[in-house]
Formats: structure tokens, C-alpha cells, sequence
């Protein structure tokens, strides 16, 4: 049963495509709810002006993050710490002239061992001098602690480069309008920005379901075959999971089509056992 502000109403397929970048993700810290600066999430971020000549901690390493540390830097340079808890990874924003995803396309025929070398040394290739730079780098996205999508582009190298930027451990609390980060250091911050990602945006879905690591229903598979079917949920199907590889549109273009498929059968196998029922 699908309730809505207009009613309720029975479907025999539902396809749950509400994605995740509604639904911020707030880590728990220590002394979070007493900050008596500004906090917000990357998601609520709309300038730089707001911030202009305050101490800003960012927290989070990915390119949401880095991206506004640099749009900081107009306002407050020399202000910005950035928090890294793990490591991160710096790759330039079009290896020879190619972004990204051209580069996945072209390397896709090679064997998978061949792809990852030349993609380590292609797809995440980096800037020179950046390991002198004091930052926890990870050589791509796979061999890695953290999970955040690579930082592309020189801006944030230049912008640590000159002091605008000052790279800081993880935070672990917060006291007042002190930051305190798991080495043990301590910091004055008139703001935190938190640039610390997205979560599955499906709290409307009153079922009970197993879920992965990032809190995505787990999804029927058979024979290592694709699904977006949810396991012990029939009539449920999600598009707008993956958003890797060859980019997030891509992707639920891919996904659409295969729900599309497996509602087609979902909807048929019914009528068959009728079938078979009423011989």
C-alpha cells in the first residue's frame, strides 16, 4: 500500500527512485548539538560570503569539501582547516586532455590487472610535489582507506600550497567553539562545515529490510546476475543505487531499464500460475 498526501492507493510494482543527496549524512560527535558556532551540512552550503573572515573547519575529504575549502579561501584566507580522518585522493581534473569517464570507456577492453595499472597511472594521476604537501594520500580509489571520491582539479593543491588551506586530523569533539581532533590538538572555529556525504534517502518506506554498509536494501541475486528487486519484498525495485563507474546518469539510465525488465516479468509470472492453477 502507497500512501500519499492525497490518499492511499494499492500498486502491484513500485520502483523507489529517491536517490540519496536528500538525506545528509550527520555523523555523531561528541559535543555536536552544544557547537556554539554555525554548522551546517555541505548540503545546505549556497556561499562563501556568510563565512568571510572566520575560522572555518571543514570536515570531510572529497571534492564537495575540498571545493568549498577553496571557495573559502575568497573570504577567510588562511582560516580553513580541512579535516582528514583516513587519507584522500588528489588526481587531475583531465589526464591528457580526457576526463574521467572517457578514460573508464577507452580502458574498459583491457583484462581487469591491466585496466587498474594503467588507470593507477592514467585516471589517478596526480600533480607534482602534491606528497610534499603534508596530506594523507591514498595512489587511487580502491587501494584506500576512505571511501570519498577522488579530489580532481589544481585549486586545492595550490590553495595548501600557499597556507589558505591547512590540512588537520579527524574531529573527534567538540567543546564551545573548540575543535578537538583525534591527535589530540585543539582548534578555536567560528564555523564547521560538514562535507561528510549522503545516505539512502528512504526513511518513507515503512518495511523491514536488510541493508550493506551505506544502508541500501539489499537487492535479489541470482547466479551473480544484476537486480533491482528487493530481497524478501516483492513488487519493490530500486534505481538510483550505484553511482560509480561511468557516472551516476549513466548508471540509473542502466538500472531504468532493467527494472523496467523486471517488473515486465514480475507482473506476468502471476497470470502463469493461474494458468497452470486453472488447468
Amino acid at each position: 500500500c502507497v500512501e500519499t498526501d492525497q490518499g492511499s492507493a494499492r500498486y502491484r510494482a513500485v520502483i523507489l527512485a529517491t536517490g540519496r543527496y536528500s538525506n545528509p549524512f550527520i555523523p555523531t560527535i561528541p559535543g555536536m548539538d552544544t557547537f556554539a558556532g554555525d554548522l551546517l551540512h555541505t548540503h545546505d552550503f549556497i556561499s562563501a560570503a556568510p563565512f568571510a573572515d572566520k575560522r572555518i573547519l571543514v570536515v570531510g575529504s572529497g571534492p564537495s569539501g575540498a571545493d568549498i575549502a577553496v571557495a573559502l579561501t575568497e573570504v577567510s584566507p588562511g582560516n580553513i582547516l580541512f579535516s582528514i580522518r583516513s587519507d584522500m585522493v588528489i588526481a587531475r581534473r583531465n589526464p591528457y586532455g580526457l576526463n574521467d569517464t572517457i578514460w573508464k570507456i577507452l580502458l574498459r577492453p583491457f583484462a581487469p590487472s591491466v585496466r587498474k595499472w594503467l588507470s593507477d597511472r592514467i585516471n589517478f594521476q596526480s600533480y607534482p610535489g602534491v606528497t610534499n604537501l603534508g596530506l594523507p594520500l591514498a595512489p587511487n580509489r580502491d587501494d584506500r582507506k576512505g571511501s570519498s571520491v577522488p579530489v580532481r582539479g589544481i585549486e586545492f593543491v595550490r590553495a595548501v600550497r600557499d597556507g589558505s588551506i591547512i590540512p588537520v586530523r579527524g574531529l573527534a569533539e567538540v567543546q564551545g567553539h573548540c575543535a578537538l581532533l583525534d591527535d589530540g590538538s585543539t582548534h578555536e572555529v567560528d564555523a564547521i562545515i560538514l562535507a561528510t556525504g549522503y545516505r539512502p534517502a528512504l526513511d518513507y518506506l515503512a518495511a523491514d529490510f536488510e541493508t550493506d554498509a551505506q544502508g541500501w536494501p539489499l537487492l535479489e541475486i541470482e547466479q551473480h546476475t544484476p537486480s533491482t528487486a528487493l530481497r524478501g519484498h516483492p513488487g519493490l525495485f530500486l534505481v538510483g543505487r550505484c553511482y560509480r563507474g561511468l557516472g551516476a546518469l549513466y548508471n540509473i539510465r542502466q538500472e531504468a531499464y532493467l527494472a523496467a525488465q523486471e517488473i515486465g516479468q514480475y507482473l506476468k509470472a502471476p497470470r502463469k500460475i493461474r494458468q497452470l492453477q486453472e488447468a
